[in-house]
């Protein structure tokens, strides 16, 4: 699903509206394998995932590659902790096959608040999720650390 498609799905947009975001998202194509971002970064990127699957992974202290959890197509993804903390996350972002990706900076996005009804909410409800599912990753790395000793490093 394209990202427009997406929003409209959610919010009603005028044709200037899906125009202005259409033009703030950047179309990225990315290959199998690329690393959208390293881990250790700074990002606030912001990522709509229109085709393929990115995988979120960490290192344990034995700098085995951990895969963390799954994005797929038609969802969002963004560096929680480097984006409202300025801190580096502990996770890399690997496209998983051929993609497409928009994508925008946090600070890009944020006009869109006061100018499209619903899109405060709805980006919201999106980061609550994206939110679960690192907190669920950080649960199971706890308890494997408790059970084996490892953990994020």
């Amino acid at each position: 699903m394209e990202l427009l498609n997406y929003l409209s799905s959610h919010l009603r947009l005028t044709p200037e509206q899906s125009e202005k975001i259409n033009g703030a998202f950047k179309y990225e194509e990315c290959a199998k394998g690329e690393i959208l971002l390293k881990r250790d970064n700074r990002s606030q990127k912001v990522m709509f995932i229109e085709k393929s699957f990115i995988r979120t992974y960490y290192y344990n202290k034995d700098r085995n590659d951990i895969t963390h959890h799954f994005f797929a197509e038609n969802s969002f993804t963004i560096p929680i902790g480097s984006t409202f903390y300025n801190t580096p996350t502990p996770y890399g972002w690997e496209v998983l096959e051929n993609s497409i990706i928009r994508s925008i900076q946090y600070r890009d996005i944020e006009p869109f608040f006061s100018e499209i009804e619903g899109f405060e909410k709805l980006v919201r409800l999106l980061l609550i999720d994206i939110i679960k599912v690192f907190l669920i990753g950080c649960t199971l790395c706890s308890f494997n650390r408790h059970r084996t000793g490892e953990g994020i490093n």
